[in-house]
């Protein structure tokens, strides 16, 4: 009962008095002790800043308090010029860093960046779309495609910067957040891929599950528009559209920014959709229903959409239904998809 009155004696109690009472708890009965004189610490972690980890990532690493500093940031992301590089420069040139580990974890949730939840959070509290810029809101936030892929574009950032020593030794892992285990994904002389992907690697090692934005529509495609006749019965399909094709890198370019947007069982029932259908302007129809939905918060999408559009009114319609089809089963499953 006691209990019960002090929990709401603390909600009560308006913030920031309630963390001074709180101090004052603290301070009560403890003898002043000066911090120690800061020394060398070598070693550097960049972590996620979710609270979940307060306890187990010190736990998991071994690491006792002072004898490491710890660098939290969402989804443990690391940008070029970013303020995590600054102070990681600082620590480096004031406090002897020569090592750095990058630690992302299993059930971080900037690998599945809610945007429909965030967009409609922030507009609840009086926020327009407008005061995030043009980048749609995953790029905005650092949203990652998954934790390793996240580990291995934060080492590339640091092994870039162009204002931290060339012998600064980076290693990236993934903390698996259940058992507490550790893999390594990075080695200090390791070349991580600028893009987040190691070298050799499928692009899709996970599959983000942000849900799907819901915004305006694009504008339809014309209803006039004509077919390009598909090739002769019995004819062996053309090729998809090779890498200097002008189609390929707008269409790679959508739906890649479609799988980090949308909820990817929607990418499923699209890829099945375009199995079936035939007529390649359908295909291209069924691929506009799904940016419509994911089109407010990613203008980019738009735009992906829109040169998409223009590069294929000049194009073989069969070829660019037969590159989506194959492109879309490679982002969604990998090179396994026949």
């Amino acid at each position: 009962m006691a209990g019960r009155a002090a929990h709401r004696r603390r909600k009560r109690t308006m913030f920031p008095d309630d963390l001074i009472e709180r101090n004052r708890a603290f301070v009560a009965g403890r003898r002043a002790r000066p911090l120690p004189e800061a020394g060398t610490i070598p070693l550097a972690v960049v972590a996620c800043y979710d609270p979940r980890l307060d306890e187990l990532l010190p736990a998991a690493l071994g690491l006792a308090p002072g004898e490491a500093f710890l660098l939290r940031t969402p989804g443990a992301t690391v940008r070029p010029g970013s303020g995590i590089l600054r102070a990681l420069a600082i620590a480096v040139y004031l406090f002897d860093v020569d090592r750095v580990l990058i630690v992302g974890h299993t059930s971080c949730r900037m690998a599945s960046f809610p945007t429909a939840d965030f967009a409609s959070a922030f507009r609840r509290r009086g926020v327009p779309r407008q005061a995030f810029g043009d980048d749609d809101l995953r790029t905005w936030a650092g949203a990652i495609p998954t934790p390793r892929q996240g580990v291995l574009t934060a080492a590339a950032a640091i092994a870039d910067a162009p204002f931290l020593p060339p012998n600064l030794r980076v290693a990236g892992a993934i903390l698996d957040d259940a058992s507490g285990a550790l893999e390594l994904v990075v080695r200090p002389g390791d070349s991580p891929h600028r893009d987040g992907v190691a070298p050799g690697e499928a692009e899709d090692e996970g599959e983000p599950e942000g849900q799907p934005e819901v915004g305006p529509e694009v504008e339809p495609a014309a209803e006039h528009e004509p077919e390009v006749e598909t090739a002769a019965a019995g004819a062996p399909p053309p090729p998809p559209p090779p890498a200097s094709d002008p189609l390929s890198a707008p269409l790679r370019t959508l739906v890649e920014r479609l799988a980090s947007l949308s909820d990817h069982e929607e990418l499923r029932k699209l890829y099945r959709a375009l199995l079936v259908e035939q007529r390649p302007i359908r295909k291209l129809g069924l691929l506009q229903r799904l940016v419509r939905e994911a089109a407010e918060e990613s203008p980019e999408v738009i735009e992906a959409f829109a040169e998409l559009r223009r590069q294929a009114a000049g194009a073989q319609s069969r070829a660019l239904g037969e590159a989506l089809d194959e492109l879309l089963g490679e982002v969604l499953y990998g090179e396994e998809v026949e």
